[in-house]
């Protein structure tokens, strides 16, 4: 209730219809502006008046008071500027990623193209020819070795398939096999890791020829906040994320961390 504070409103257009409500101004009459407390009415607030005269009907009006003060204005700067900072600091916070160069690019599609190597945490199955209780799954442990039956620890981490192999001959030929025949494939990768404007972010199974339209349509596709320009990527070993055009196709190598970025206009 308003009681006193209730103003005497003279409705600015000669007839109202009588369906729903509408916002229409109104000018306060003498005896407001006289009212002791008219600054309560300066920020706009609203009320339920029955407007009076022809076709009168109950009306939502809308009771603007004096001019605003100095205040009022002040206020709305401080949050308009508070806004654009806020906006400003989403916008560019954190350093951008380091554009890669064409070399860069270069260089990692042969790498895709190469022999993979293996890395910490993956599985390797072993076959030993002739010998099934040596032959098994295998995992490379946090420290790139991988640990076999009469063999024993031998470092695997940053070796290709084949040349864990020719390790493992050399083990086993010491006294143990003689000219052991000796396989080793992957058996699980490392899985690839997506985050930012994605569906469904989080770490997938690596899989042999996977790109970045791959790994985004695996976690879903992405948002309608995404970038469509650029994709950045940090490769396993590496200490920063790097920046890619989307345009081009971009190879996905296992344990790398892709981030699908946001755009702001």
């Amino acid at each position: 209730m308003l009681n006193d504070r209730v103003m005497r409103t003279r409705p600015l257009l000669p007839s109202l219809p009588r369906c729903g409500k509408i916002s229409i101004p109104i000018e306060p009459s003498c005896e407001a502006l006289a009212a002791p407390d008219w600054r309560f009415y300066s920020a706009r607030r609203r009320t339920r008046e029955r407007a009076t005269g022809p076709g009168s009907g109950v009306f939502d009006m809308h009771i603007v008071g004096s001019r605003p003060s100095r205040r009022f204005f002040t206020a709305r700067l401080l949050y308009a500027a508070i806004f654009m900072s806020v906006c400003l600091f989403v916008a560019g916070c954190g350093e951008p990623a380091r554009p890669v160069t064409s070399g860069e690019q270069e260089a990692l599609q042969k790498l895709a193209g190469a022999p993979p190597v293996l890395h910490t945490g993956e599985k390797i199955h072993v076959t030993v020819y002739g010998e099934p209780s040596l032959s098994g799954q295998y995992q490379v442990d946090p420290g790139g070795f991988v640990s076999l039956p009469l063999a024993g620890t031998i470092k695997a981490a940053g070796l290709t398939q084949q040349q864990l192999e020719e390790q493992l001959k050399q083990h086993f030929s010491s006294g143990y096999l003689k000219d052991p025949k000796i396989t080793v494939g992957v058996a699980e990768f490392r899985p690839f890791y997506i985050v930012g404007e994605v569906e469904k972010p989080g770490a997938y199974p690596y899989t042999g020829g996977l790109n970045v339209l791959s790994a985004v349509a695996i976690a879903g596709g992405t948002t309608y906040r995404a970038s469509r320009a650029q994709v950045l990527i940090q490769h396993l070993g590496e200490n920063e994320m790097r920046a890619y055009d989307v345009a081009t196709p971009i190879p996905i190598l296992p344990g790398d961390i892709i981030q699908v970025p946001r755009r702001y206009f």
